[in-house]
C-alpha cells in the first residue's frame, strides 16, 4: 500500500494536473478558435468578386447586355426585353438578386406574370414594375430568413463548441476530485 500511495502521489497526481492544465489550454484555444471562425471566416461566398459582365458594362456600357448563361429566359421576355434599355433595366433588377435560383425564378415568375397580363390586357409598364417592387421585396424577406437559420447555425456550432468544452472540464473537475480524496485520506 505505501508503494502505491508513493506512486499516487509522485507520478499520478503530478500528470493528472499537468493533463487538466494542457486539456483547459486547449479547449480554451479551441473556444476562441472556434469564436473567430464564425465571426470571420464562415463566408463561403466573396461580395467583391468582378465578372467579366461588370467589365463589359465599363468597356461599351451602350452595347446590348449579354444574357446570364446560367438563366433560361423564357420567350415571351424578348418582346419586352429585347430593346437595349429594357435590357439593362431587366440586367439591373437580376443583379440586386443573389444566386441562380433565385434569379431563374425572378424570370418564370415575371413570364407567367406577363403571359396572364396579356390575356387580360392590362398595362404592361405598370404590371412588369410592380411585379419588379412585389417580387423583390419578397426575395429580401426571404433572405431575412435565410439570414436568421445562417446565424442560428452558427450559434449552435458555438454552443455545441462550448458544451464540449464544458463536458471536458467537468470531466477533469472529478479527476481532480478523486486525486484530492486519495490525497487526503488517512494511512
Amino acid at each position: 500500500m505505501k508503494i502505491l500511495n508513493k506512486f499516487e502521489q509522485k507520478v499520478i497526481f503530478p500528470v493528472s494536473r499537468l493533463l487538466s492544465f494542457i486539456l483547459v489550454v486547449l479547449l480554451a484555444i479551441v473556444l476562441v478558435g472556434g469564436v473567430i471562425y464564425v465571426i470571420k471566416y464562415d463566408s463561403t461566398e466573396s461580395k467583391n468578386n468582378v465578372t467579366f459582365d461588370d467589365i463589359s458594362q465599363v468597356i461599351n456600357p451602350d452595347a446590348i447586355q449579354k444574357k446570364d448563361t446560367s438563366i433560361n429566359y423564357p420567350k415571351n421576355l424578348e418582346k419586352y426585353f429585347s430593346i437595349n434599355d429594357n435590357n439593362k433595366i431587366l440586367g439591373q433588377w437580376l443583379s440586386q438578386i443573389d444566386g441562380d435560383k433565385n434569379k431563374q425564378d425572378f424570370v418564370d415568375n415575371l413570364s407567367k406574370v406577363i403571359l396572364a397580363a396579356e390575356d387580360d390586357h392590362s398595362d404592361m409598364n405598370k404590371v412588369i414594375n410592380t411585379y419588379r417592387d412585389l417580387k423583390l421585396a419578397k426575395l429580401k424577406a426571404d433572405l431575412g430568413i435565410e439570414g436568421f437559420a445562417n446565424t442560428a447555425k452558427m450559434g449552435f456550432i458555438v454552443l455545441l463548441i462550448f458544451m464540449t468544452m464544458l463536458s471536458m472540464m467537468l470531466l477533469i473537475l472529478i479527476l481532480l476530485q478523486f486525486s484530492m480524496e486519495r490525497n487526503l485520506r488517512k494511512e
